[in-house]
C-alpha cells in the first residue's frame, strides 16, 4: 500500500460521492451510518466495482464537501442525516462545522479541528 491523503474501502452498496460513511474495520468495508449515528470519513467520489474512496474526518488537515438535506448555517454544527447526508446537528454526535451557509440540494463543506 501506498501512503496518501486518503484510504480506500470496500463497499456492499453503491454509495454516492460526498456523502458521510462509517468503517467497519474488521472487514475494510464502510456504509452510510444511521441518522444521528456517528461517522467516520466522507466518500470522495461515487464507489465503483464495490470500492469507495474515503477521507477521514479525523484529519484535521483537510476540509470536505458533503450533500446537505434542510437548513445548516455558516459554523454550524453538521451530524448525520438520511443516506448519509449532512444536516443541522440536533444530536450530540457531531461530525463536523459548516465552512458554508448551506440549504437540501447544495454541496456544503464541512472541516474538523
Amino acid at each position: 500500500m501506498i501512503q496518501s491523503g486518503n484510504l480506500t474501502f470496500k463497499c456492499a452498496t453503491d454509495l454516492a460521492a460526498r456523502r458521510f460513511v462509517v468503517v467497519t474495520p474488521s472487514t475494510d468495508t464502510v456504509a452510510y451510518p444511521a441518522e444521528d449515528a456517528v461517522a467516520h470519513g466522507v466518500t470522495l467520489a461515487e464507489s465503483a466495482n464495490g470500492v469507495v474512496s474515503v477521507q477521514l474526518l479525523s484529519d484535521t488537515s483537510k476540509s470536505f464537501f458533503y450533500d446537505v438535506e434542510g437548513t445548516i448555517a455558516l459554523g454550524g454544527i453538521v451530524g448525520v442525516g438520511t443516506d448519509g447526508k449532512g444536516k443541522a446537528d440536533e444530536t450530540s454526535v457531531d461530525v463536523c462545522l459548516a465552512k458554508n451557509a448551506v440549504v437540501a440540494g447544495a454541496i456544503g463543506t464541512g472541516y474538523n479541528l
